[in-house]
């Protein structure tokens, strides 16, 4: 079995980046969930489905018709904004050439150290302060996608 360390740190830009060059690009540096963090959030995850009352003993024909109106979903018990803050607070490292639009100024990420470790007060005002919802969004599920097994992982297993 081959497998990649999802532990690793790595660059990531912005879709709506992608075409800028390189020096106007932000890049992101992140790394893959710890286990922990991984079971934590999908313990706060449920699956839900929506089927129409009207499904039950009916023949297949009225049931594929049916279960065309169902839905199917997903239950946060801990809530979209707070998962999005636990991923981003340990997947994302470091953020680089990230500029103030008003002062043109290339913005600080505030990292910690080992010894060091930032307040989370400060983290989440940095993010809510800089980076919008959308990059938000991004980030996180570029980070939640690094941190579980790709197609080619599961092939070798």
């Amino acid at each position: 079995m081959e497998v990649r360390n999802r532990m690793l740190q790595r660059e990531y830009v912005l879709l709506a980046d992608r075409d800028l060059e390189p020096e106007k690009q932000t890049v992101f540096i992140i790394k893959g969930l710890t286990y922990d963090t991984q079971v934590s959030l999908q313990a706060g995850m449920a699956p839900t489905m929506n089927i129409p009352g009207a499904a039950a003993g009916k023949g297949s024909a009225e049931w594929d018709r049916i279960m065309a109106k169902s839905t199917i979903g997903m239950v946060m018990s801990q809530g979209g904004i707070k998962m999005q803050y636990d991923i981003l607070s340990e997947g994302l490292v470091d953020v680089l050439n990230l500029r103030d639009t008003d002062t043109q100024e290339i913005l600080e990420y505030p990292k910690g150290t080992p010894s060091r470790q930032i307040k989370a007060s400060v983290m989440k005002e940095w993010l809510a302060s800089w980076l919008p919802d959308d990059v938000r969004k991004e980030i996180a599920d570029e980070i939640t996608r690094a941190s579980v097994l790709a197609d080619d992982d599961v092939k070798n297993l």
